[in-house]
């Protein structure tokens, strides 16, 4: 006997992989699509997860929203953007994008007279 799938049937589309691209190359992220199709941020991973196209799809998007937001970076950089708010984008690309502000910091001397000499170990 075979065994009987069970659960809710998938709301899944072919034509949402063209979706997610057309709507993320405008700057949404892949939440902000899941919203405009109606679904929730885990059905979009569920989807990733079990399309190859759709994660295909969704690869795509993301590097067509970071283009548009960093299209709209430069521009507001440049002064053609009235208005621009720049630490908003700041905080828009570190948290959409994963721009980062880490500093390395290199704290030894030229000469190496000022670098620690630690030794460490562990039993």
């Amino acid at each position: 006997m075979a065994k009987e799938k069970t659960g809710r049937p998938t709301k899944y589309k072919e034509e949402y992989c063209d979706k997610m691209i057309e709507l993320m190359s405008q700057g949404l992220s892949k939440f902000a699509c899941a919203a405009e199709i109606s679904v929730d941020k885990d059905t979009i991973y569920e989807w990733i997860r079990v399309y190859p196209d759709f994660s295909a799809a969704v690869k795509i998007g993301e590097a067509k929203s970071l283009n548009f937001w960093e299209k709209v970076g430069i521009k507001g950089t440049v002064g053609q953007i009235p208005g621009f708010a720049q630490t908003t984008y700041k905080f828009q690309m570190m948290n959409r994008h994963g721009w980062s502000e880490k500093k390395e910091i290199d704290n030894s001397s030229s000469d190496g007279s000022m670098t620690p000499n630690i030794n460490v170990t562990f039993s």
